[in-house]
């Protein structure tokens, strides 16, 4: 993992990089995802291929995890954190599910749903608080609410219109409209949701 630094608005500048995902059987593994948390940015989430979802205080160095999570049973592709509540955050996973955790009871996640395909990404809703955008690599493009952040609720199923592999998901700053990308035809395709 590296952190990187933008000056004078033209140049990146490697800041820092660790090992953050090392495997008994490798040397490393490949880290699949990497987020920083947006209401405490000093935090990092990462998930790699060993299954592991860590977050780390970019403020400790050497670099040490806040928690490490082992719950999911392959890599871990999504983390997001909640942008409306500091508790909860998110994670997909090549096992199919996604789940919604918080951060105060990490034992087991609070909301788990297997979503029919590995899910390579993740967004939360920009305006309300519990919808969440899902690609899921095998089952197109779903978006979810969490009822009382108790129950996943499927509220809506895009058929993917790729014949590829769901691999982005991302919302317009509206809320009303998503667009969504597939891995080997290039293809990006634009949505309307209206909740």
């Amino acid at each position: 993992m590296s952190v990187w630094s933008i000056s004078n608005e033209k140049y990146l500048r490697e800041s820092f990089s660790w090992e953050a995902h090392v495997s008994k059987f490798a040397s490393s593994c490949e880290v699949w995802t990497c987020s920083f948390d947006t209401l405490k940015p000093q935090l990092l989430y990462s998930g790699g291929e060993d299954g592991l979802l860590k977050c780390w205080d970019l403020r400790q160095k050497p670099y040490s995890t806040v928690f490490t999570l082992n719950f999911h049973s392959a890599g871990i592709t999504s983390a997001k954190n909640n942008h409306f509540d500091e508790a909860y955050f998110a994670t997909g996973s090549y096992d199919e599910r996604m789940c919604l955790w918080d951060r105060r009871a990490l034992k087991t996640p609070v909301a788990c749903k297997k979503m029919g395909g590995g899910i390579w990404r993740l967004k939360w809703h920009p305006s309300s608080r519990w919808l969440l955008a899902a690609a899921c690599v095998y089952n197109g493009f779903q978006i979810v609410e969490f009822n009382n952040a108790q129950e996943i609720i499927v509220k809506e199923t895009f058929n993917n219109p790729h014949a590829s592999l769901a691999y982005g998901i991302d919302w317009h700053s509206s809320g009303h409209a998503l667009a969504t990308c597939s891995f080997y035809d290039h293809l990006i395709s634009s949505w309307s949701y209206e909740q």
